[in-house]
């Protein structure tokens, strides 16, 4: 490439026809910059006052960049592990740990309970927590038969609460060639939900105290049908016949 004059156009040197001169910048460590074109306002400028103004407009943009930095890091230190991080609108949500699903806190599934099913009455008896297992004993009664036999151990695992459940005949025939098995993933104060895993378990599986007194039992079936039974603590029977008056 060449000047109109036919003198080859030097990288790094500027020239102007209008005015008949060359403007030549000397690249460096000192003037990075020099390979950039000349603005309307450093045209009018020697050589010497251009390497200054582009200094200067270089050290502003350093002290402005570290200045955004400082502020960003600031924000980050008093902002705190308490407030959801950048980015995010919503605080996070925390996840069930093996903490807060504990077969200690069951505890308010202990009694007899019992209520209406399906024209009989359908009783169970839960056993305190002991020994990492909780178990319960279920019959149905109707027309002064048993119907079935059930029996359930909450057992806890590594990660959860695994719940499995046996149905026994009048005879004590099994009803069902496999247990069902249940993991919990879902425990709150006065209710735990369970998850089926087995082929044969329901979806879901819940036991709720809803009120002093009164215990609820639902389940999802894997079509999709919701069941709900209510029960009540059964009375304990007085032990001494009430005496006769005279």
């Amino acid at each position: 490439m060449s000047r109109s004059d036919g003198s080859p156009l030097v990288r790094n040197q500027r020239y102007f026809p209008d005015k008949k001169k060359q403007v030549l910048l000397e690249c460096g460590p000192e003037n990075p910059g020099s390979d950039q074109p000349l603005s309307p306002t450093e045209r009018s400028l020697p050589n010497a006052s251009i390497m200054t103004l582009r200094h200067n407009h270089r050290k502003q943009v350093q002290y402005c960049m570290k200045f955004i930095v400082a502020i960003v890091i600031s924000a980050c230190c008093l902002a705190g592990p308490g407030l959801p991080s950048f980015g995010s609108d919503k605080p996070e949500k925390k996840a069930a740990t093996p903490e807060s699903i504990s077969i200690n806190r069951l505890a308010w599934l202990t009694g007899r309970w019992q209520g209406p099913r399906n024209g009989g009455i359908l009783e169970e008896s839960w056993l305190p927590p002991r020994a990492n297992t909780v178990t319960a004993v279920v019959r149905l009664t109707m027309n002064n038969l048993t119907e079935f036999v059930e029996i359930i151990k909450i057992t806890e695992t590594e990660d959860a609460l695994e719940l499995r459940l046996r149905l026994f005949g009048s005879d004590l025939n099994l009803l069902n060639e496999e247990p069902h098995v249940f993991k919990a993933i879902n425990q709150e104060k006065h209710s735990i939900t369970f998850r089926g895993v087995s082929k044969s378990a329901h979806r879901t599986l819940r036991y709720e105290l809803v009120a002093p007194g009164r215990f609820d039992i639902s389940w999802e079936s894997q079509e999709g049908q919701r069941t709900v039974i209510h029960l009540s603590l059964a009375k304990a029977k007085s032990k001494h016949p009430p005496q006769k008056k005279n």
